[in-house]
């Protein structure tokens, strides 16, 4: 009961044209080392993945396949771990088994609204599926899918959601808007009404699904700007970014692939922001790192930073 006071409060807590990007100069990092591995302190010999960061900064979670307490690997799990946010260079904590979520088969993608709501992807027979838990006023976590049109017999996962949890965009190998399904897991997006209704959910379109493969997104706070990945047959995972120009969910700014230092030869997917708009944190399995999938962080470049700066900062909403 008390793990579980402490996740409550936790959840409450979390309550154009084309760019030109200057490649990263030690100057331009302010002398900075430009990409940092999380550590052996986050980072396993087995798959982590997925970061999400709370609100205030204080909280990652992440999905691991390290051994679960009692020693076993058992799969993709959610773990959290903690800092001080006003400290600088904080060391996380030694991450903590979120034993309140991980009943499912298999746990993905985790996020946070500020409506006592974290939305998930997870399978509990073999498929993924999208869930939304609800923090119920006794305290209880209340999960449920969230049904058609978001969650459907197609393969649905990475969700993210705008701070007022009333957009979520996801990955899908749904009927595109081309009419096929299978080829490719494209993004969609929909919006939730003043009744609780989700609209049809409607595929962003050519210009953000421009590869083979598009995941792991993270829209900002206000539904602005999208980073993700994408992946086509010849290449890896690589981390794009992009601004929403116009009414329509399929108008966006043509993606701009993220400097070297933060793309790699290798994937690099899991894109999040953090809450000051100036850093981002991501999975990737370059060289290097602790075993397979590790999290990294690495300072954004200074063109990004100045437009997302107003869509990230919390303190000013």
């Amino acid at each position: 009961m008390h793990r579980l006071k402490i996740i409550v409060s936790i959840a409450i807590i979390l309550c154009v044209k084309s760019l030109t990007l200057a490649q990263p100069t030690q100057n331009h990092l302010n002398g900075k080392i430009p990409v940092r591995n999380l550590g052996p302190i986050i980072n396993s010999p087995q798959e982590d993945h997925y970061p999400f960061l709370s609100h205030d900064g204080s909280t990652l979670f992440f999905t691991s396949r390290r051994p679960v307490p009692g020693g076993e690997s058992v799969g993709d799990k959610f773990w959290i771990a903690k800092h001080d946010n006003k400290v600088a260079d904080t060391i996380w904590s030694n991450p903590e088994y979120l034993s309140s979520l991980n009943d499912f088969k298999a746990c993905g993608s985790i996020c946070f609204d500020t409506n006592k709501h974290a939305y998930i992807a997870a399978s509990e027979t073999g498929g993924v599926d999208i869930w939304e838990i609800s923090i119920l006023s006794t305290g209880k976590l209340y999960p449920h899918i969230l049904q058609s049109p978001i969650s459907t017999a197609a393969w649905e996962s990475s969700p993210t959601i705008t701070l007022d949890g009333n957009t979520i965009i996801f990955s899908s190998d749904r009927i595109d808007s081309k009419g096929k399904r299978g080829k490719k897991i494209n993004l969609f997006i929909s919006h939730r009404s003043s009744e609780g209704r989700w609209s049809e959910a409607v595929d962003l379109g050519s210009t953000i699904n421009i590869g083979d493969l598009q995941g792991t997104p993270n829209i900002s706070p206000d539904g602005l700007f999208l980073f993700f990945c994408s992946k086509s047959d010849s290449s890896g995972r690589d981390i794009f970014f992009s601004k929403s120009i116009g009414n329509s969910d399929t108008s966006w700014s043509k993606p701009i692939r993220l400097p070297e230092y933060i793309n790699s030869n290798a994937q690099d997917m899991c894109p999040v922001i953090t809450n000051d708009g100036k850093k981002i944190i991501f999975a990737s399995n370059r060289a290097g790192g602790y075993g397979g999938l590790d999290i990294y962080e690495a300072e954004l470049p200074k063109e990004i930073q100045d437009m997302i700066k107003d869509s990230y900062n919390l303190s000013k909403r």
